[in-house]
């Protein structure tokens, strides 16, 4: 009993969080459908045609987007009222059966009240909170992707078909959520099933792997050739641009390249001091700016969006064949600017201080941007310490470390800029292994 009411103290708190920075970045202030833009209007758009007409009317899309997400809109919808309100209710359910999962999880890893740890900071920091009460599938993907460790923990403890089924159910969830998860299936799979071995014979395995592999390719291979039947083109989500903007980054001068690595690591106020006039022009905005000046341009020309979409692709494939090595070495900064510290909107720390507060001294703002800066560097590599501890001392593991490295890996490799929501689903891990890292230090300092 005492353990659900300190889960419930728990829950309140992140709950609380939330609420409030609802209130302060101003989430709690869009109530109309109306009042939304870009990614959030679109995903209101296909959840009201679903709801009136059997369908996400892909056709008539600027961009292709996962279906997941529209269709969860559109239960919420459906079931409570055609008004956000509806989706920040079920977000708020997802959010707090994350919190759940989050300490379902710690209990596998963690002895006594320290499981409490992890569900109690993540509920703490505002990043888990910012996404409940904004239209995004960042709630609903965290959900799963915890869903989808809690389940390989159970099955690892006491396996059954029921439990490989559900695992593939899960996984294709959050493929049809976030379609980065999709390549990372194989790895995955294969961790999943080394935890068996030690519980039942390779020709019972064999029959776990057919069962996920078949569910799998159900919901994720259904979904890509519907696509590829009405639409003549396969991809979950249309991503011709993404390649484009990382094939024109990939060519980029080493003097760009090194002004936006300093970026990435302190900051455009920095980077500025270094290389004069960067924050101005940030390499990002820069490689944005011009994908959409040729988007635009290839409007004008008549080319439906579908058309452009291929153009980017073939281009931007071409461009990153050319340049191999470039994809690396824009890739480095990358890995910072995904990591950034983000303010209570959920945006970037990289632009603080950078033309504004003028009556603060330019020595003082770089005191403080490096502060910041340190600090949560340092926080990075306790998480990274965790990391390396956990693989040390427990296969169970492997799966939360493989994501954290996947989620990571996979969008420092393909996107500029790395933005810190693309890494929203891993962020409980970070969490734990945070956590996890000051348990064994503690563990080390008791036996002494």
């Amino acid at each position: 009993m005492q353990d659900k009411i300190i889960l419930g103290g728990i829950i309140g708190i992140g709950l609380a969080v939330a609420v409030v920075l609802g209130f302060l970045n101003g989430n709690l202030a869009l109530t109309r459908f109306e009042q939304y833009r870009d990614d959030a209007a679109f995903y209101n758009e296909k959840a009201l045609l679903l709801l009136d007409q059997g369908s996400l009317r892909d056709d008539i899309s600027h961009f292709r987007k996962p279906p997941l997400y529209p269709a969860f809109l559109a239960v919420s919808y459906g079931a409570l009222g055609r008004r956000p309100l509806s989706t920040w209710v079920t977000q708020a359910f997802l959010y707090v059966l994350a919190l759940v999962l989050l300490y379902r999880i710690s209990l596998f890893f963690l002895s006594g009240k320290f499981a409490f740890l992890p569900p109690l900071a993540y509920a703490l920091f505002w990043v888990g909170g910012f996404y409940v009460f904004k239209i995004g599938s960042e709630t609903l993907a965290i959900f799963l992707l915890l869903g989808i460790t809690y389940i390989g923990l159970l099955h690892a403890r006491a396996p059954s078909k029921t439990k490989s089924a559900a695992w593939a159910v899960a996984y294709g969830l959050l493929t049809l959520t976030k379609p980065i998860a999709l390549y990372s299936m194989p790895i995955s799979l294969v961790l999943l099933l080394v935890s068996l071995r030690h519980h039942m014979p390779r020709k019972s395995i064999f029959q776990h792997a057919a069962i996920i592999g078949a569910f799998f390719i159900v919901i994720v291979g259904g979904w890509m050739l519907r696509n590829q039947y009405y639409l003549n083109d396969y991809q979950i989500e249309q991503t011709g641009h993404v390649f484009w903007v990382k094939g024109v980054a990939s060519e980029a001068s080493y003097r760009d390249l090194a002004a936006y690595t300093v970026a990435g690591l302190f900051g455009d106020h920095i980077a500025d001091a270094v290389f004069t006039g960067y924050a101005d022009q940030p390499f990002p905005l820069i490689m944005n700016g011009r994908a959409k000046r040729l988007w635009a341009d290839l409007d004008g020309r008549g080319l439906s969006d579908f058309e452009i979409d291929k153009y980017f692709h073939d281009e931007g494939i071409a461009k990153l064949k050319d340049n191999i090595f470039g994809i690396g070495i824009s890739s480095i900064p990358s890995i910072f600017e995904i990591n950034a510290p983000t303010n209570h909107r959920g945006f970037s720390l990289a632009h603080f201080l950078t033309g504004t507060h003028e009556d603060i001294p330019s020595l003082l703002r770089i005191l403080i941007i490096l502060t910041i800066r340190v600090v949560w560097l340092m926080m990075l590599g306790v998480v990274a310490f965790g990391c390396v501890r956990a693989v040390q001392r427990d296969v169970r593991s492997w799966f939360m470390v493989w994501m954290v490295f996947y989620f990571n890996a996979m969008h420092v490799l393909i996107l500029i800029p790395a933005e810190t929501r693309y890494i929203a689903p891993v962020i409980p891990f970070y969490i734990f292994f945070g956590v996890y890292a000051a348990w064994r230090l503690r563990c080390v300092l008791v036996a002494r």
